[in-house]
């Protein structure tokens, strides 16, 4: 197969001479790391493997996207004073967003920006496990209540046909797996050699080798034969308790949460989300052989691509 050769592109000014740090904001200490996705690849694996890492810091709440929100401004010093306040300057600094690889044509030049020295971290799975996964946390939290092959069979029509959207959006279960096209921004922006990409199937079969080369690239001591590796979260289409994720939705109690302080509402983010985990009734469904070979003829030449792009051989057997 005929793979088109990576092409990079001119990258702008980093910085406009209105949005330039002051003196003292110059020297303050960015981001180290971004672990930029993908959604429901073990980016919650790698987010608590990290934290533990005692010369690691990372914000108490997982999935800080500052960079993805509508508001975003050039604005490292606000970030930085509400996530990393106290954080010691001498550990590695990072962020576990998996938003970032949804819309990175927008993202990758804001993380440019604000984080120029960054290391990145992907994580991957193969893609259609990742599909099925997503759209049962979709079918989870109530936002597409339609059949899983169901879903997935019209999305996969759309994509195959004229009406295919480049726009992100969380149910967009499919487009999310094409992994080389949302990585490409990113390898315009930072290069190959600052993006690391794993794979969840590795850190699964081999987790001692696959966690001592993140901590080499991430360049903190390799605790990979003492550590614990968190086992990957499993994900289900339903809660044992609706009625208690209810309770996130229900709108005069999210209005009273945004009126607690900040600082309560980020030290008490880990333990909602922990409790969303273990409502989750977890299981594994299995997926039509012939939707199945479809999704893998549409992920072909993307497959092929991040394979070109990567040098090397992926650890997905469908392909």
């Amino acid at each position: 197969m005929q793979v088109k050769p990576f092409e990079a592109v001119t990258r702008p000014s980093r910085l406009s001479e209105a949005a330039a740090p002051g003196p003292d904001e110059r020297h303050a200490k960015r981001l180290d790391f971004v672990v930029i996705g993908a959604a429901k690849c073990g980016t919650t694996t790698l987010f608590d493997l990290l934290r533990s890492h005692p010369d690691v810091w990372l914000p108490a709440a997982k999935e800080v996207p500052f960079l993805y929100d509508d508001t975003y401004s050039s604005d490292w010093a606000s970030v930085r004073a509400r996530w990393f306040a106290g954080a010691p300057t001498d550990l590695r600094w990072g962020t576990v967003t998996p938003q970032y690889l949804m819309d990175p044509d927008r993202v990758a030049p804001r993380l440019s920006e604000c984080a120029p020295g960054a290391q990145l971290i992907a994580i991957l799975r193969n893609p259609i496990d990742r599909a099925l996964s997503h759209q049962r946390m979709a079918r989870r939290l109530g936002e597409d209540m339609r059949p899983l092959e169901d879903a997935l069979t019209e999305e996969l029509n759309a994509m195959e046909s004229a009406s295919r959207q480049a726009t992100a959006s969380r149910t967009a279960s499919v487009r999310l797996g094409e992994y080389a096209r949302l990585l490409e921004p990113y390898l315009a922006w930072f290069g190959l050699d600052r993006l690391h990409v794993m794979f969840l199937e590795d850190l699964q079969a081999s987790p001692i080798e696959t966690v001592a080369a993140l901590y080499r690239v991430l360049r903190i001591r390799d605790l990979s034969t003492t550590a614990s590796v968190p086992h990957a979260h499993e994900g289900g289409d339903r809660y044992r308790w609706p009625a208690l994720q209810a309770m996130r939705h229900n709108r005069l109690l999210q209005r009273g949460w945004h009126r607690v302080p900040t600082s309560f509402r980020d030290w008490a983010k880990p333990t909602i989300d922990g409790l969303e985990r273990w409502n989750t009734v977890k299981s594994t469904p299995n997926l039509n052989p012939e939707l199945r070979k479809r999704l893998a003829d549409f992920y072909k030449p993307d497959v092929a691509r991040l394979a070109d792009l990567l040098g090397r051989q992926l650890p997905w057997s469908d392909w």
